[in-house]
């Protein structure tokens, strides 16, 4: 995991204070635009803006219109932060979220997609009006060591994010690593 942050740090020109330690699948959260994930391992002391934190998410391959529409009205309803949606939900997700954001999973779930075709799903979910790209590292690289493709892949779709104001994060399937 040294080598993932390193390659963070060096990618992004940040500092300690802005890798996130959200634990579980979330290890790192890059950031691209602002990195609202930067919280302790806790929840806040006031629960007022805690719905503020919640990315509301449906991540299913079956999921109906019917299901996205609905997920939503809920999170307009509670003032989620975001709805996450595959990105072939993302213009009808958009259609129905005039104050929360839309984020988009890449590569999902993953990460074995070329490097390609991870930046075309990044732009395209980005013109469909998400604010937010959740992308998955490819472990296979990972694994094999091969830290220039991880690299190379995590820039380009910085790249993207940052020219289009959006906000990156990488997702590290931890429990397949040893």
């Amino acid at each position: 995991m040294n080598k993932i942050e390193a390659i963070a740090k060096s990618i992004f020109d940040l500092d300690d204070s802005v890798i996130s330690r959200s634990g579980g699948a979330h290890r790192i959260s890059l950031q691209s635009v602002i990195d609202r994930s930067n919280f302790p391992d806790q929840l806040p002391v006031s629960t007022d803006n805690l719905a503020d934190l919640i990315d509301h998410t449906l991540l299913k391959p079956e999921a109906t219109e019917e299901q996205v529409i609905k997920i939503c009205q809920e999170a307009e309803t509670y003032h989620f932060r975001s709805v996450c949606v595959n990105p072939a939900n993302a213009s009808l997700a958009k259609k129905h979220l005039p104050h929360v954001d839309l984020c988009c999973v890449i590569g999902f779930p993953l990460g074995a997609n070329s490097t390609e075709i991870k930046v075309a799903e990044a732009s395209r979910a980005i013109a469909d009006g998400a604010a937010e790209i959740d992308m998955v590292i490819n472990l296979g690289a990972l694994k094999s060591q091969n830290h220039d493709l991880v690299y190379n892949e995590i820039l380009q779709i910085a790249a993207i994010c940052h020219d289009r104001k959006a906000i990156l994060k990488v997702i590290i399937e931890t429990c397949l690593l040893n």
